[in-house]
């Protein structure tokens, strides 16, 4: 499908909140981002969805999602066991690697404990829910009335996950249809053409988002946490309308930051996997103690410092993949 440059800049923006997401001490600041941002990559990921029959649909989004996530997987194990290796520690290869090997199977974003201890395989479970959605999706679509179906979908989501966890990230991809949905039916209506012609309604968006967003708290979709539903529903809908409208309103605006984002949104799966790998592997607490032992950084300018550095291997990761194809007798990368 052709691509939208300014949804491409909404792209680049929401996986720097992710990676920021990811830096930030508990506040306000990660509360608002925790708000809207996974809602907001699955409601593009349904606003770009094109119904197919089953057994391609499965065939493409294979290739699209499971191989990069088998992939990270592979190289978070190989990584990991080489790092344990070079530091002289043997005899925890065989348990780290067990232990990683698990993770990646069950597929889980966090930590679990329920129905036994689950160990996270970290940011790229939205691979696997992402998979599970477009199907969930797909089935959908196929119904005259597809709403019960979908309100059913993200109930049971909510309400099992407490009680047992299944692998593979479903219960999440269950949670998460709604906003594929909603994406895919916000296309189809072209809602977005119809809201950027209305001077006041971005003002009510961003109230609509913002308060609701503080007193719901943070939604954390890789474990369904919902923590006061129905605002958590009003922040995550109206911080989605409230950014895409901002992304329109950067591409408008601005070049070189606009510009940027488009570049970056262009490849946020590749970027995804870079950002686990280094979650994981990367010794962020020697960064920290190098910014607060050696240049004295405090407060909110460590985890600022720590998200550029991020970013910037974000940033160099997507250099390195257009640089790559950029030559005629490389293949392409598995991302």
């Amino acid at each position: 499908m052709k691509r939208i440059a300014y949804l491409d800049v909404a792209k680049g923006f929401t996986i720097l909140t992710v990676i920021l997401g990811h830096t930030l001490p508990a506040g306000t600041l990660k509360t608002l981002l925790y708000s809207f941002h996974m809602p907001l990559f699955f409601f593009l990921s349904g606003y770009f969805f094109k119904p197919l029959r089953f057994p391609s649909l499965i065939r493409k989004k294979a290739r699209q999602l499971l191989l990069p996530y088998a992939f990270t997987s592979l190289l978070l194990v190989l990584f990991s066991s080489l790092f344990l290796f070079l530091k002289g520690r043997l005899e925890e290869i065989p348990g780290n690697t067990t232990k990683l090997f698990f993770a990646s199977l069950y597929g889980s974003g966090l930590d679990v404990h329920t129905p036994f201890f689950i160990p996270q395989i970290g940011a790229i479970w939205f691979l696997l829910a992402l998979f599970w959605g477009f199907l969930l999706l797909n089935t959908l679509l196929l119904l005259p009335r597809p709403l019960p179906l979908l309100i059913l979908l993200f109930v049971l989501g909510l309400c099992t996950s407490p009680f047992f966890w299944l692998p593979f990230s479903f219960q999440p991809a269950m949670t998460a249809t709604l906003y594929l949905f909603m994406g895919y039916q916000t296309r189809q209506r072209k809602l977005l053409e119809a809201l950027r012609k209305h001077r006041t309604l971005p003002l009510l968006l961003l109230i609509l988002w913002f308060f609701p967003a503080l007193l719901g708290g943070e939604i954390i979709l890789a474990g369904n946490v919902f923590p006061h539903i129905i605002l958590n529903l009003l922040s995550s809908t109206s911080g989605i309308f409230t950014f895409l409208l901002l992304s329109f309103f950067l591409y408008r605006r601005t070049r070189l930051l606009s510009g940027y984002l488009q570049w970056m949104g262009s490849e946020t799966l590749l970027i995804l996997c870079a950002h686990l790998l280094e979650l994981r592997l990367f010794p962020w607490y020697l960064v920290h103690a190098f910014l607060t032992d050696t240049l004295c950084f405090t407060g909110w300018r460590i985890p600022a410092a720590i998200a550029l550095c991020k970013t910037a291997i974000a940033t160099a990761a997507v250099y390195v993949k257009h640089r790559w194809n950029s030559h005629p007798h490389r293949t392409y990368f598995i991302f």
